[in-house]
């Protein structure tokens, strides 16, 4: 099962990409058909560091020279972004569909979060080009998951209007930003023991951060040391005279 979760908030100034790190190998002849699993990484960063963007469909040769492609910034993704549409998506998934009955399981998308114009933003790249601007997307087998998990947080928020708003608080709203999106991909993966590993990318408007190594073992520590990332440091307490 693949799970790529994207999300955007602007009063956090930050938008997230998460994902697991277990892929589905195609058989050679007919990528629909799945032969075996690797662990691999779904999300990528640009080297011009200005993007980072996460892949669901089946892996092989075209779609690693996609990315390599993407990463290099041999594609404009920028302009991707400004248009609205994905012409070299198109071209990869078009060729995937097969000569006779178009086979859709061959094809992929992308979330895709930039930071163009000091901007973090969050963008939906389906399989035949469409390009959106989102605030909470994801792509995948596990996305109706995903989306039940989203759906219980909204249902308990509506319940609990009696309490009093907390206010803005940025340091806030991005420690909840991590900590929902890696619960919700882990309640994702929760009845499917195919699917395993946690990934994580950052963007801000000062740079984008890769949370991958951050994810290897103890997944509470591991959340917090995130999020202290990402967070305005304390001052320092004044001695007492």
């Amino acid at each position: 099962m693949t799970t790529v979760i994207g999300v955007l908030s602007r009063e956090a100034e930050m938008a997230i990409l998460c994902a697991d790190r277990q892929a589905t190998i195609g058989h050679a002849e007919n990528r629909a058909i799945p032969v075996g699993k690797a662990s691999v990484r779904k999300l990528w960063t640009a080297k011009n560091g200005m993007y980072s963007f996460g892949y669901s469909g089946p892996f092989d040769d075209d779609v690693e020279k996609f990315a390599a492609r993407m990463v290099d910034g041999s594609i404009d993704v920028e302009r991707v972004t400004i248009n609205g549409s994905f012409p070299e998506l198109r071209e990869l998934n078009l060729d995937k569909l097969g000569d006779e009955a178009p086979e859709a399981g061959n094809v992929g998308s992308f979330l895709l979060i930039t930071r163009f114009g000091n901007e973090p933003s969050l963008y939906k790249c389906w399989p035949l080009g469409k390009v959106a601007l989102k605030g909470l997307d994801y792509i995948g087998s596990g996305s109706g998951k995903a989306h039940e998990y989203i759906g219980a947080r909204i249902t308990l928020q509506k319940a609990r209007d009696y309490l009093p708003p907390l206010g803005k608080d940025r340091d806030k709203e991005r420690e909840g930003m991590l900590l929902t999106s890696l619960e919700c991909l882990r309640y994702a993966q929760a009845n499917d023991p195919y699917s395993s590993g946690l990934d994580l990318v950052v963007v801000t408007r000062e740079g984008i951060t890769d949370h991958f190594a951050d994810l290897q073992d103890d997944f509470k520590a591991r959340v917090e040391a995130i999020a202290a990332k990402h967070t305005t440091p304390s001052p320092p307490s004044s001695a007492s005279s």
